[in-house]
């Protein structure tokens, strides 16, 4: 199922039948800041887990 999700948002995207104007273009660069940012986040806030746990861990 992830997959052909995938498919379906990145094929809504690509598919065009006219050249891509500036809402096309200002479409992709909010959706791919939006998609780093929440990646980058999710990473901090897995990294601190991690540091968390084995802190934890350590301590007991």
């Amino acid at each position: 199922m992830g997959n052909n999700y995938i498919r379906g948002v990145y094929g809504k995207v690509e598919i065009r039948d006219r050249p891509s104007s500036r809402e096309d273009i200002v479409g992709m660069t909010i959706f791919s800041v939006v998609v780093i940012l929440s990646l980058i986040f999710m990473v901090g806030h897995i990294i601190e887990w991690g540091k968390a746990g084995s802190n934890g861990k350590k301590a007991s």
